[in-house]
């Protein structure tokens, strides 16, 4: 399940898709694949080849308010699972919140861009499954992560990107 919207007062972009449609290797016409295979198996968007980046083509009216929530299920030990926000269209550019699950007991979490990892903190125990997590890029460049416990917040300079995303797999 993926929701993203503009934080507004008069104009909103506003996109979300819950993946709950017939088993597919097709994604669905919000979605474009960067790399690896994505598909959607008992009514949730699966991956298929790990390593694999999405976006959702919504197109924000201001870039620097999005909030993107993910709802991640069936952890897979030694998996990281990313919200994307600011993503170039080319899906190359963007800045990432990331719930890296151990194990059942191990969690780290981690706010970055496309060239790495900024900060991170860890270990703790992974939010149960299920929980909505998100990633808040405010106007004031603020990128923060937070599920069902705050994580962690940044000050960053904004990216020119418009689209959201997801992005999972060991690499």
């Amino acid at each position: 399940y993926l929701m993203a919207t503009q934080r507004c007062c008069c104009t909103c972009s506003y996109g979300e898709d819950d993946f709950n449609r017939a088993d597919s290797t097709d994604v669905g016409v919000k979605w474009e694949e960067h790399v690896g295979d994505w598909e959607i198996s008992s009514g949730m968007l699966t991956i298929d080849e790990v390593g694999v980046i999405r976006k959702i083509s919504i197109n924000p009216v201001d870039p620097s308010n999005q909030v993107v929530r993910a709802k991640i299920q069936n952890y897979q030990d030694d998996t990281r699972y990313r919200i994307l926000a600011q993503m170039s269209e080319d899906g190359t550019d963007y800045y990432y919140a990331e719930w890296w699950y151990v194990d059942s007991s191990t969690m780290y979490f981690a706010l970055g861009d496309s060239t790495g990892e900024i900060e991170s903190i860890g270990p703790d125990a992974p939010p149960p499954e299920g929980t909505i997590c998100e990633l808040t890029v405010t106007g004031k460049n603020q990128f923060c992560m937070q599920d069902n416990s705050s994580r962690l917040t940044l000050c960053m300079a904004p990216k020119d990107g418009n689209y959201c995303g997801l992005a999972s797999g060991t690499s």
